[in-house]
């Protein structure tokens, strides 16, 4: 047929592939063969010894067999396939409906190719449809079908049939499987297969064959071909059609139960109906399916169900039920995917590598420390420690460059990296690395290395944070505002000292975290599963070599304690209460009802349906976000409060929230630093929303100034401010006489009360609102700014005098 198209996969053990292997291969293939050519080649021509690590796939078109065929014979190439994945499409998606009809046609199936005189079809059971076709669509059919007959011969003069593959398979030595799929179309090709595999997979050589058939005809005509040649049947992969074959006349039931009745590996493939579910159920049933396992029960090893995404568990279950009736003595394996059985939940439930690989870096960084030391130690040659690091290097480009491939054995970043060296520089070498260690202990180290690294980054972005409040502050230290107690006006404020209210909070934030890393950054390497390194190995100079300011004392302790982790989620805390408080702060500043700042488009969003929201979506995130740190500070302590002496299990679960913490605080405090630094102060806002009856303290402590004790000052203000709500006029539009008909201490100078800006200066206290105050808590944020150690309580130094006492 001119569409025609076969598929032929080699997949070899090897992943590294030499570039000059590479380039001869290259040159056997033609151009479009080559765009679909898939080879992983990362090792350099010099190096001598081959790496098997994974696979390669070559991908061929047309002429397969004949390709097959070249690559066997090559001298390097032949000695590492190890599969074959063979699937032929003989249709395009336009021509299937049809072409199944007809193939399904009982005068069309009932044919013997007289050339071979074998057969490869068989009377289907279905009655005729010759009624429903029309002339039109029979002269299409039996023209495809003599397309597809003429293909055949093409196939034989060029070369592709049974000698070609036999000849394939014989030059294969590591050749384990044959994966057969077989697609829409007839199944002559399937002939030619099963012929060869018939001489160059026999069972005893531990070879096995696979069949995943996909459309009836296929499926009865390799089942027969396959009886012919006498080839056992290793892996049947049941699809939607294959139920079919066990509905099949008792005449070719027969054959089908001798092919069948040695298969070790059974795959079930549901479909997304319920109909092929009570096919499957019937068939489990009936007298054939007992007839079938009974033979098959002293060879039958695993069972695989894989459910469609709309069945529920107990679909499978019920279908392991049937079959277990009859082989369940001699099951090792039974699967189910798209949905997991108990022990595969349980692989996942224990695997921690989805988590932890990020901490890739800093066990490749542990680990060669730990190699160093042991080469010093005389456990390691300097040829090994220097294959190791130099294995360790590759495997952490391949992090790098996201092209590392985990396995399903990889339980978690410790045996991941290990596999990989091993792989790299062999067990001999590779397998000497854990001389000592314990994963206990390695995981203690790369927590601490990453924790470490991270909350570093955190302290620059905290600082960046502080850089940008201060210089705001400064830059804008004119602008008043009303400064809020329980959500209510209550008394003018510079915006700066509302700003710097937040700034020494995380100053403060800022301290603790520093003090934090510095109990962090403590090395457990070289403690051992609980009691220590067996071989004297130098802990000192591991930590030192990784960065550690010192040593975790106590070997027991060292693999136990998660204080670390515990302690920087508790920071973290703390910090995000602050971040959640000004993000509150600034979407009440941000909305009509106040708008006194305008957030950038860059940190908020329109509404999909009204056009005139600016709904403030990052500070609502960081709020948010706030709650999930809060809850794995808790989480945490709970997971670790009642663990016995040194490592549980229950410890891992100190990993997962420790990182996700740590990278939404990082988030958090960029994203802030984002918002302070783009938004647009609304003055005249600000200035609206201030009025005189926020200036009634002003009133009680002109009267203080004259004598007055305060209690008596605070009434008399109150009857103030009940007189101008009595007349309807703000406050400051009362005449001197009103108000000294409320206390006649009063005088004309009372009127300078309510002014503002007077009354922000008069605040001139340390830590106050005036702006000589303000100023000087701005001095004080960037003495923390310069200084590396960011203590708070060196501060204080500016404000004492020579004698070393406060002023």
């Amino acid at each position: 047929m001119p569409d025609q198209r076969d598929r032929l996969s080699l997949c070899s053990g090897i992943e590294d592939l030499p570039p000059e292997l590479y380039r001869e291969i290259c040159e056997q293939l033609e151009p479009r063969d080559i765009a679909k050519l898939r080879l992983v080649s990362k090792k350099s021509s010099e190096v001598a010894t081959p790496c098997f690590l994974s696979c390669v796939h070559l991908i061929f078109t047309t002429e397969s067999f004949k390709k097959l065929y070249d690559i066997s014979q090559h001298p390097v190439i032949s000695q590492h396939i190890t599969s074959i994945f063979y699937e032929a499409d003989l249709l395009e998606e336009q021509d299937r409906t049809e072409w199944e009809e007809w193939v399904y046609d009982s005068d069309h199936l009932n044919r013997i190719d007289e050339d071979r005189q074998e057969v490869v079809g068989f009377e289907d059971s279905k009655e005729s449809k010759h009624a429903s076709y029309t002339q039109k669509q029979l002269d299409r059919a039996w023209h495809r079908y003599q397309v597809e007959l003429e293909d055949q011969k093409v196939i034989r003069q060029r070369g592709c049939g049974t000698e070609m593959l036999r000849a394939s398979i014989a030059c294969l030595p590591k050749l384990k499987t044959f994966r057969m799929s077989m697609a829409e179309g007839l199944c002559d090709r399937s002939h030619y297969l099963v012929q060869a595999l018939g001489a160059g997979l026999p069972d005893a050589s531990g070879k096995h064959l696979e069949l995943y058939p996909r459309v009836l005809p296929q499926l009865r005509a390799v089942l027969l071909n396959m009886q012919h040649a006498g080839i056992k049947l290793e892996t049947f992969a049941c699809g939607e059609v294959s139920w079919r074959i066990f509905q099949a006349p008792e005449k070719d039931w027969t054959a089908f139960a001798a092919t069948l009745s040695r298969v070790r590996n059974f795959k079930i493939r549901m479909s997304t109906t319920g109909a092929e579910f009570r096919e499957c159920r019937k068939f489990m049933k009936s007298g054939r399916c007992a007839d079938l396992l009974s033979q098959a029960c002293n060879h039958l090893r695993k069972l695989e169900i894989t459910l469609a995404s709309w069945m529920e568990p107990r679909f499978g279950f019920k279908l392991i039920d049937l079959v277990a009736e009859h082989v369940w003595l001699r099951l090792s394996k039974v699967a189910l995917t798209g949905i997991e059985t108990t022990e595969d939940i349980l692989n996942t439930f224990n695997a921690s590598l989805p988590y932890d690989r990020i901490l890739y870096a800093q066990d490749i960084a542990g680990s060669i420390a730990f190699a160093r030391a042991n080469k010093n130690r005389g456990i390691l040659t300097s040829d090994e420690f220097e294959k190791i690091e130099e294995g360790f290097e590759k495997v952490k480009k391949e992090w790098e460059g996201n092209t590392f491939e985990a396995r399903e054995a990889d339980e978690d970043i410790h045996t991941a990296n290990e596999r990989r060296l091993c792989e790299i520089i062999g067990n001999e070498v590779g397998g000497k690395l854990h001389t000592g260690r314990s994963r206990n202990e390695q995981i203690a180290t790369d927590m601490r290395l990453w924790l470490r690294d991270e909350l570093r980054k955190i302290d620059e972005y905290m600082v960046d944070l502080l850089r940008v409040m201060t210089s705001r502050a400064e830059i804008e230290i004119e602008l008043l505002m009303p400064g809020y107690t329980h959500l209510q006006r209550a008394q003018p404020v510079r915006w700066s000292h509302w700003l710097l209210s937040y700034g020494m909070a995380f100053a403060a934030d800022l301290q603790r975290l520093r003090e934090t890393i510095k109990r962090v950054n403590r090395s457990p390497l070289g403690c051992g599963a609980l009691s220590g390194n067996p071989f004297g190995i130098d802990r000192e100079a591991m930590a030192k070599e990784l960065g550690f300011e010192g040593l975790m004392w106590n070997s027991m302790a060292a693999v136990a304690d998660r204080d670390f982790a515990l302690e920087s989620i508790q920071w973290s805390s703390f910090l995000m209460s602050h971040v959640s408080r000004l993000a509150e702060d600034l979407i009440i500043h941000s909305t009509a009802e106040f708008g006194y700042v305008k957030l950038s488009d860059a940190y908020s969003t329109g509404s999909s349906l009204m056009p005139q929201k600016h709904n403030p979506d990052s500070l609502e995130l960081l709020r948010g976000k706030s709650g999930r740190v809060f809850g794995q500070a808790c989480g945490l302590q709970m997971s670790i409060k009642s663990t016995p002496s040194t490592y549980n299990k229950d410890l891992q679960e100190s990993v997962e929230p420790m990182i996700d913490c740590v990278k939404t605080v990082g988030m958090s405090v960029q994203i802030l630093t984002g918002v302070v630094s783009t938004m647009k102060l609304q003055k005249e806002k600000m200035l609206d929303a201030l009025s005189p009856d926020m200036l009634a303290i002003e009133l009680a402590e002109f009267l203080v100034r004259k004598g007055v004790p305060f209690r008596e000052t605070h009434h008399i203000s109150g009857r103030i401010v009940a007189l101008a709500e009595s007349q309807g006029v703000p406050m400051d539009k009362l005449s001197v006489e009103q108000i000294q008909s409320v206390d006649d201490r009063f005088d004309d100078d009372v009127k300078q009360c309510f002014n503002y800006e007077r009354s922000v200066e008069m605040r001139s206290a340390k830590g106050g609102t005036s702006k000589a105050s303000v100023l000087e808590q701005i001095a004080v944020l960037k003495d923390l700014l310069e200084s590396k150690d960011a203590k708070l309580d060196a501060w204080g130094e500016r404000w004492k005098n020579e004698d070393g006492d406060f002023s």
